[in-house]
């Protein structure tokens, strides 16, 4: 009988100290909750604000060869099309500049006339059609060069005769190789990725795995849909391995939809929320302790 009653006693204490932590567990799921949307948010400004650095610092690279090839265009030997003197000094500036892999100018019919790499037709390419359709800048697409054998994203701008006739193209090839250490050299956090890619998804630069990605399609394809209907903003979404990440993406380009770079830099979910889930399971474990 005393056993029985102690035994009744215990029980009911037992349901009485639970009753009594059901509050306070409530308010340690509910806190980890607030927690984990304020750090949720907050992950996605810094992702969006580390892209926007990244596209800035790769932006300036971008105005200071529009700046070159508008310089170029305008040389008396470049209007003339004077190939002897328009190649020896586009080859001596090719020494003096070595993010490109090639400068070079052509007519109408993309027939290389001057450039300090072995002259070929150029006509096919995106950047020549659309500095010409244009009559403007234009950014090309991620290529393997035909006098270079490199890869390379080609910028061109359109030469102007002196009554404003379009006579043909100026053009420079950046070096992605050059291009990718200035990615790898940004010191991006360790657990964030990013990757650079042109208007059909082609990366152009990522880190890391620079070497096995660059060249290849943008593993995130739907993604590549998303940032392609919107400039700039974040996304968190599961990528082909099933993690969620955030994503956040931004754009740079030449004023028009052809001639447009992406950038998405993407940070694992389960690393933006650590500090709130270890301090949920810190404090279960103290109420648990208690």
């Amino acid at each position: 009988m005393q056993s029985h009653f102690h035994s009744s006693l215990r029980a009911r204490l037992i349901q009485l100290v639970l009753l009594a932590v059901l509050p306070a567990l409530g308010v340690i799921v509910y806190s980890a909750g607030e927690q984990r949307i304020t750090d949720n948010q907050e992950a996605r400004r810094d992702t969006l604000k580390l892209v926007r650095i990244v596209s800035t610092s790769q932006q300036r690279l971008i105005d200071s060869t529009q700046h070159l090839l508008v310089a170029l265009s305008l040389l008396p030997e470049v209007r003339a099309h004077n190939s002897s003197t328009c190649s020896d000094l586009f080859s001596s500036l090719l020494a003096e500049y070595p993010m490109y892999a090639n400068l070079g100018a052509a007519n109408v019919h993309g027939e290389q006339f001057c450039g300090a790499q072995m002259p070929v037709n150029i006509s096919d390419r995106s950047y020549f059609r659309q500095a010409l359709q244009r009559r403007n800048f234009a950014i090309g697409e991620y290529q393997i060069g035909r006098a270079t054998d490199r890869a390379t994203l080609n910028l061109a701008y359109p030469i102007r005769a002196t009554e404003g006739r379009v006579t043909g193209v100026v053009f420079a090839a950046l070096d992605l190789a050059w291009f990718q250490q200035t990615v790898g050299a940004l010191n991006l956090p360790s657990y964030a990725s990013l990757a650079v890619y042109d208007r059909r998804g082609t990366i152009l630069a990522r880190y890391p795995d620079a070497d096995r990605l660059v060249g290849k399609p943008v593993p995130e394809g739907e993604l590549a849909q998303i940032v392609s209907a919107r400039s700039e903003g974040v996304v968190e979404a599961a990528g082909p391995d099933g993690q969620r990440r955030i994503y956040g993406f931004t754009s740079i380009g030449d004023g028009s939809r052809e001639g447009q770079i992406f950038f998405h830099i993407r940070v694992p979910t389960g690393v933006a929320l650590a500090n709130a889930d270890g301090l949920l399971w810190r404090n279960l474990a103290a109420l648990f302790l208690v």
